[in-house]
């Protein structure tokens, strides 16, 4: 309710409809609105800004411009886990930040305060050995406290029956947003469908039915951003990004030649890049339609998150100009953890442009055990990483090493989260004892 507009989602009929109801007893209907899921569960205004859920699988949160209700516009909508299944529940909007349940993926906080480019800036899982499709974890979060405290309640704990209550602190942050147009340097004239893409991270938009472009991602710092459209030369030009802040690039593309049509004007079309892990090893190929005037691939490795690129390797260019080219690199043993990888293809007049991330995860050779919260008032989780599939013991002991109670036996296959329950445990210090094989690991536990 806004005044005397009442903004009501209707779930059954798949919209949301905008109702005048200054006069109480014969409310007027100004306007509705059908919802991309067509399963309409909650909406909230902020400003001119009206922001809807939809309670089906691969759902949107979605925002619309109510400014006139009998001329509703959608401005933007956003998956935070697209592809999972993930079910988005209820929003609310605190200072241009839209705090919104997502069921197994726990709760994100978006940036709205640019509503038709919408960007997820924080997320808290509250239901961690849990993800995509279904009604389980995060049903609602409150983020009205004047102390600034959220408090998101899941529908049942994992594990058990029992409802469960997160008391959580945010961190809350602006994303970097980029906008722009895209035209023909020739006749001025708006470009739709033109690609705009993020090299490094691969976040892509295509330009609308004027040539305009928005897109935000939470990171800041400079990217280098590719403008193609089939026919015209593609321009790879590096924007310094902040949060917080709006960046404008304006794009004009020119047909080769400085006019007409023709081929796509890509000195190397890469059709695929991919990275996989072969034993302890990162081997990566990639694949290009065609090549022009290419010197070769240099292939890059982070391990910081891309904040920090170095050579891994060189491989000449292969291609005659008009067939396919197919390459193979390998990295012998990168070293446990999360790895990036990209390539930086250079032309023969030193220009470079770098293809998207590809990310890769080389387990470790030992396990590795993970205990939280700690301390604990009642429930914890152990998170169990295992280089092998094995079969794990594990045991609550007191600190003098007697048993509590509580031991289980399970199969890991890499990764798995286990829910413990000290609830019936005095307070105290224990061990949390996992057991493999001639392998052992203890962790400290605090029971409050």
């Amino acid at each position: 309710m806004d005044n005397d507009l009442l903004y009501s989602a209707h779930i059954y009929a798949g919209q949301f409809a905008v109702i005048n109801m200054a006069n109480k007893t014969s409310p007027v209907l100004l306007g509705t609105q059908n919802t991309p899921g067509n399963f309409t569960h909650n909406t909230w205004k902020s400003g001119n800004a009206l922001f809807t859920t939809d309670e089906i699988s691969n759902s949107f949160l979605t925002s619309y411009d109510v400014t006139d209700p009998t001329d509703i516009k959608e401005l933007d909508r956003l998956r935070i886990t697209p592809g999972s299944g993930s079910i988005v529940h209820n929003t609310h909007v605190t200072d241009n930040y839209a705090v919104t349940s997502w069921y197994k993926d726990g709760f994100s906080i978006i940036d709205v305060s640019r509503p038709a480019n919408i960007v997820e800036t924080g997320r808290y899982d509250t239901y961690p050995n849990g993800a995509g499709n279904g009604f389980e974890g995060c049903w609602g979060v409150y983020p009205y406290f004047p102390s600034g405290t959220i408090v998101a309640s899941n529908i049942r704990a994992q594990g058990t029956n029992d409802g469960e209550m997160w008391v959580l602190t945010p961190t809350y942050t602006r994303g970097c947003y980029l906008e722009g147009t895209v035209t023909d340097s020739v006749t001025g004239n708006p470009i739709p469908g033109a690609a705009v893409l993020i090299l490094s991270n691969g976040l892509s938009e295509n330009t609308n039915n004027f040539g305009e472009y928005r897109m935000a991602q939470l990171q800041g710092g400079t990217v280098d951003v590719s403008i193609s459209y089939p026919g015209y030369v593609t321009k790879v030009l590096s924007v310094a990004l902040s949060n917080g802040v709006l960046t404008l690039l304006n794009v004009q593309l020119a047909p080769p030649g400085g006019g007409g049509s023709g081929g796509s004007g890509l000195p190397v079309e890469l059709v695929r890049f991919e990275v996989r892990r072969d034993q302890r090893d990162a081997l990566l190929s990639w694949e290009t339609a065609t090549e022009t005037n290419n010197v070769g691939f240099e292939i890059q490795q982070s391990r910081n998150n891309g904040h920090h690129w170095s050579p891994v390797g060189f491989l000449p260019a292969r291609g005659d100009g008009t067939s396919p080219a197919f390459y193979t690199f390998r990295v012998p043993d990168p070293g446990p953890g999360a790895h990036l990888f990209r390539l930086r293809q250079t032309d023969r007049d030193g220009t470079a442009t770098f293809s998207p991330w590809r990310s890769l995860t080389i387990p470790s050779e030992k396990s590795e055990v993970l205990l939280w919260p700690n301390p604990t008032a009642d429930r914890c989780r152990l998170r169990i990483r295992t280089p092998n599939p094995v079969t794990v013991q594990i045991d609550v002991l007191t600190a003098d090493l007697r048993a509590t109670g509580i031991s289980l036996r399970l199969d890991v296959i890499e990764e798995t989260i286990v829910p413990l329950d000290l609830g019936n445990l005095p307070a105290g210090n224990y061990r949390a004892v996992v057991s493999a094989g001639q392998e052992r690991i203890v962790v400290q536990v605090v029971k409050r």
